[in-house]
This record gives structure tokens, C-alpha cells and sequence, in this order.
């Protein structure tokens, strides 16, 4: 507890730090608000931390949530990992955060403005996720915090692409700032690390077809008890099935 807490005091120091939420605070302000009224505040969604109580970087990367959360007064904060040990659990929730015990594989459906911060997550979460909100009043709602959608699409190979089909096809119609890095010791935490969210009017303008389900194979939620999964957060996948006609 006591080495999170100074790591949020060097982060509160940093220029990195104020550089970041400043991102946020525009992603947030371009979300859609209601009729005559404030945006309400955002809950937070954590994926994908890791092993924050003995690893550096997700140390770091837990001292970020931590200050997120206190720059957007945020009303709840959910945190998942399947990695994280009982005691990392137990640290997490005596720093007020609710552990999740199921794993959604990212596939969250947003019914309100949320951050999604997901540090250490597969590209095939990014889809998922982009798949559970592949919609132009959905998109919107969502101020992603992680990996460049934009870079996954251009670095992947088509063989690797098509499996991350809703990566590729919002990667071009998404708003990213990625802040500088000034500081050695918050490089290797943070070094890949993109604000990114979704304009109502851009997504609006698309032709309807955009909005189409990818061809690609569809993720299965895991069932409670199920354990088909790797043991790594990996999404299991099936094919859709092919309708019959019947005579």
C-alpha cells in the first residue's frame, strides 16, 4: 500500500500525468450529453492490470487508476485480471476497488459513458470489446485507455487482422492522443499507452452497411463454470452456424 501511494505522489509531479488527463478530460468533453444536462460522471473499468502488487510497471499503471479516479470523481472503479493472486485482490479492494469475479472477456455493453482502461489486454479484447458496442449511439460512450487501435491495424498482418476485424475497421474512424514521455522510470509503463474515443458525428456519417457484423469468427462469452479457456484471458471462439432451408 504504502509504495502505491508513493507512486501516485511521483505521478502527481509528472508532466506525463497532467498530459494524460488533460486527454481525458477531451475525449470525455466530445462524449454525447444529455439533453440540457451534464455528462454524468463516468464509471471506470479496469481490464487486464496485472500482478500489481510485485510488478513495476502494473504498479504504475495501478497508481494511474488510482488518480484517474480521483480527477474524474468517478463513482465506482471494477478491476480484472485473471492473474491477480488472493492478496493482490485483497490489496485492490482496500483501495476501494471492486474486484470482479467473472470474466467478461472485455465484452462489456455500455449503458453509459464509462472509461475503459486496459493496459495489458490482447488485441482480441480490443475487438470484443468494440464488437459488444458496435454501434453509432454505443461507440460514443466509450473513452478507451491502451493500446492504439490505429498502430494493432497497421502492424498486424492480414492473416492476424481478419481475426481482429472490428479493430480494423474502427481504427480509422477513432480519435487518439498519445502524450509524451519525458520521464525514464514512466516510459516503460506507459510507452504504449493511447486516449482514444468515438465522435457521434463522424460514426453518424458512415453508410449503414459499416455497422454490418464482420464475417470473422464470433466471440463466445464464457458461461459461469466454464473453464475452455487457456487460463490466460484468451477468448474462446466459435463459427456461426449456417441457416438451413427446410423443404
Amino acid at each position: 500500500m504504502r509504495k502505491v501511494e508513493r507512486l501516485r505522489e511521483r505521478l502527481a509531479s509528472s508532466q506525463y500525468l497532467a498530459s494524460f488527463l488533460s486527454a481525458v478530460d477531451e475525449g470525455l468533453s466530445r462524449q454525447r450529453r444529455p439533453s440540457g444536462g451534464d455528462a454524468p460522471r463516468p464509471h471506470i473499468v479496469c481490464y487486464g492490470l496485472g500482478h500489481a502488487a510485485s510488478s513495476p510497471a502494473p504498479q504504475r499503471q495501478l497508481a494511474l487508476l488510482l488518480q484517474l479516479r480521483e480527477h474524474l470523481s468517478a463513482p465506482s472503479v471494477e478491476v480484472f485480471d485473471p492473474v491477480f493472486w488472493p492478496e493482490e485482490k485483497q490489496l485492490l479492494r482496500e483501495l476501494r476497488l471492486h474486484v470482479l469475479e467473472t470474466d467478461e472477456q472485455c465484452a462489456r455493453r455500455l449503458s453509459a459513458p464509462a472509461v475503459l482502461y486496459m493496459p495489458h489486454c490482447e488485441n482480441a479484447h480490443y475487438d470484443n470489446l468494440l464488437r459488444a458496442n458496435w454501434h453509432p449511439d454505443l461507440l460514443p460512450r466509450l473513452l478507451l485507455v491502451g493500446n492504439s487501435l490505429a498502430s494493432i491495424a497497421l502492424r498486424l498482418p492480414p492473416s492476424q487482422l481478419r481475426l481482429v476485424s472490428f479493430v480494423e475497421r474502427a481504427a480509422p474512424h477513432v480519435t487518439e492522443r498519445s502524450e509524451r514521455i519525458d520521464e525514464a522510470d514512466l516510459l516503460p509503463a506507459f510507452n504504449d499507452t493511447a486516449v482514444q474515443w468515438f465522435e457521434s458525428g463522424v460514426l453518424r456519417a458512415l453508410p449503414a452497411y459499416f455497422w454490418d457484423e464482420a464475417p470473422h469468427e464470433a466471440f463466445v462469452p464464457p458461461q459461469e463454470g466454464d473453464s475452455s479457456d487457456d487460463g490466460r484471458g484468451k477468448p474462446r471462439r466459435r463459427r456461426r452456424k449456417k441457416s438451413r432451408n427446410h423443404s
